[in-house]
């Protein structure tokens, strides 16, 4: 299988080729540097650059000149850049009608796989629902690993690893997007909303994961989301006011976000809310 792998970049060439490096890390779980037999999937990176000025392709590319001999002719490269910047909607927007792959998935430049065979789990998954059920499946996700900035504080896993009723904890919750293989016919059809700039992936996962969809849920750690972010930090009044007018935010989420406004003076504490949050939730779906 092909999958496209979209990195977002903006003056971040650190981050950018740490997640790079991530990415072209990726392997077989059986891959041996000896061996000569064709890797099960082939990975495209397309990276969209917002970034002033402009990487070069040279820049860009370095971690690809690690490859193994193996896994050479298993990753492609192409550097697309949009400037002035457009936002992030519409630079993921545009690595969707830029992807070739069957399926895709997006990294921000700082996010990362959990380890080498993520994506080759990933990719086991939905072969393995495809043989059972005879279609490939909507979307794959599995666990991200969220990481407090600087260190501040344990990492924990979302959805938790106590969770037993995937569908249940989709009631309330969703994915983060960099541990989701999506199927590209479905994102091509349903391209991001760009009327809601800090929470348009949530109502894009909404809709992919409404019925009568298929999904294969991967109880393994699989991405590392790094908190911090435009989506994950505390709102000031502002941006409080802007996610409140996104037209794509249910009603509970507008008020998680007013919750999150409120929990500002406690901001050194809020991701051990989240944890325990989460754990929470892993208990209410045993």
């Amino acid at each position: 299988m092909r999958i496209s792998c979209i990195v977002l970049t903006r003056n971040n060439p650190e981050e950018l080729h740490e997640t790079l490096g991530s990415v072209v890390a990726q392997s077989p779980k059986a891959c041996n540097v000896h061996e000569r037999d064709p890797w099960p999937w082939c990975c495209e990176i397309v990276c969209i650059d917002s970034s002033d000025p402009p990487l070069t392709e040279e820049e860009a590319v370095d971690p690809l000149r690690r490859l193994p001999p193996q896994a050479a002719g298993a990753f492609s490269f192409q550097l697309i850049h949009q400037f002035p910047p457009r936002g992030v909607y519409p630079a993921m927007n545009l690595g969707i009608t830029a992807a070739s792959g069957e399926c895709l998935l997006f990294m921000n430049a700082g996010d990362a796989f959990f380890d080498a065979t993520a994506l080759d789990r990933l990719n086991a998954a939905a072969e393995n629902f495809r043989q059972k059920q005879g279609l490939s499946p909507r979307l794959v996700f599995g666990q991200v690993l969220i990481a407090p900035q600087h260190g501040g504080g344990p990492c924990w896993l979302v959805p938790d690893p106590s969770v037993r009723h995937i569908s249940r904890w989709l009631r309330c919750f969703l994915p983060n997007h960099q541990a989701v293989l999506m199927e590209r016919n479905w994102a091509v059809a349903h391209p991001f909303r760009l009327d809601a700039p800090h929470s348009a992936d949530r109502s894009w996962l909404r809709q992919a994961l409404e019925p009568p969809t298929t999904f294969v849920y991967l109880p393994e750690p699989v991405a590392i989301f790094r908190l911090g972010g435009l989506s994950s930090g505390l709102p000031d009044r502002q941006i409080l006011r802007l996610r409140l007018a996104e037209p794509s935010r249910t009603r509970w989420e507008k008020v998680a976000e007013v919750i999150k406004y409120l929990l500002r003076p406690a901001a050194r504490w809020y991701p051990l809310f989240m944890r325990c949050k989460s754990a929470a939730a892993g208990l209410l779906c045993r």
